[in-house]
């Protein structure tokens, strides 16, 4: 999960930068800051608890279903509108 999230904080930065409206830019930044302020430092900290330390989670391969979702993701946000961003994105944040 730390994987992911790592990429879907790019995606959301990706987001950021798409917007146009000042209103929406603050909104998909907080976000962002959401993404790596709680969500990322709650994963940490419970692979913590499974004596997992942040360092040992960095040096993890990366599943490949992850590689291939999260660079759809991306590359959903590079090439094509902020709607196929979100789009994108969806399952994500419809979750399991």
């Amino acid at each position: 999960m730390i994987f992911f999230l790592i990429q879907f904080a790019r995606a959301w930065g990706l987001a950021v930068y798409k917007n146009h409206d000042v209103f929406e830019i603050r909104k998909a930044l907080a976000g962002l800051k959401t993404i790596m302020d709680t969500e990322l430092e709650l994963h940490i900290q419970y692979c913590n608890e499974w004596c997992i330390s942040e360092q040992k989670l960095s040096t993890l391969p990366e599943a490949k279903v992850n590689i291939a979702y999260s660079r759809y993701i991306l590359d959903a946000g590079q090439q094509r509108e902020l709607l196929d961003l979100h789009v994108a994105l969806v399952p994500y944040l419809i979750g399991d």
